[in-house]
């Protein structure tokens, strides 16, 4: 289980200090999607970032099975990292342009595969995985589609066998005919690896497509959650 508790990001600026993320409790349990929507500038996309330690939170703490892996550094973060796995929104820009496809998702096996064959077998069945064709194998970003790109991102992100998987509003860079098949794709790859998402966006319709519950977030805050039966249907809060 992954909980987040009082979580709290700010930022300073020239007229005082920002609360980007103020106090926010949510729980992530295996197996499950839980959607977190809101609109452009709520906090979402920070408390992603906080929850990957990518963004220092100013307090509160994220447990991983009861494990707080707030300030966790070096070797001790690095089974927190393997188990907690993001997709950006822009493919383009969370993938090195200098890299190849197969050069993209072999790099998170590093760490742990060290045998080289071994990686290049785990790299073909993680593009198997996918829908990727092995053709690509030696193609760098810019000679794929929108879509082959997110697809290796998405293969990156579970090549490690992560349990929890934060999705930062994975398809709004995509053409709307390709949207449905990387949700699709992310359905399929939840059901065969359990995998557990915390899946962000601020188009409601996609995420109820997706999510078991809905937190809704604004200011920083998460002001309702619950069923989309309770949330949507019978809002609570007026933002909703």
């Amino acid at each position: 289980m992954l909980t987040i508790e009082k979580l709290r990001v700010t930022h300073r600026t020239r007229n005082g200090t920002v609360h980007a993320v103020d106090g926010v409790d949510l729980t992530l349990r295996r197996g499950e999607t839980l959607g977190l929507v809101g609109e452009s500038g709520c906090g979402k996309s920070t408390l992603a970032r906080a929850v990957m330690r990518l963004t220092a939170p100013a307090s509160g703490r994220i447990l991983l099975d009861g494990t707080d892996v707030t300030r966790l550094t070096g070797r001790a973060a690095a089974p927190f990292t393997a188990r907690v796995q993001m997709v950006f929104q822009d493919p383009a820009a969370s993938l090195d342009p200098r890299y190849t496809v197969a050069r993209a998702i072999a790099e998170p096996l590093l760490p742990t595969v060290r045998d080289a064959a071994e990686r290049a077998r785990r790299v073909v069945a993680l593009m198997d995985d996918v829908g990727l064709a092995r053709a690509l194998a030696d193609r760098f970003p810019h000679q794929l589609s929108g879509g082959q790109r997110q697809r290796v991102a998405i293969a990156r992100a579970i090549a490690p066998r992560p349990d929890f998987v934060v999705l930062d509003e994975p398809v709004s860079a995509l053409d709307v005919s390709l949207q449905a098949q990387v949700l699709n794709l992310l359905v399929d790859l939840q059901e065969r690896h359990g995998l557990a998402y915390l899946f962000i966006g601020h188009d409601i319709g996609v995420v109820r497509h997706m999510a078991d519950r809905v937190a809704v977030m604004y200011l920083g805050r998460v002001v309702e959650i619950g069923d989309w039966s309770d949330v949507v249907d019978e809002p609570a809060h007026p933002y909703t």
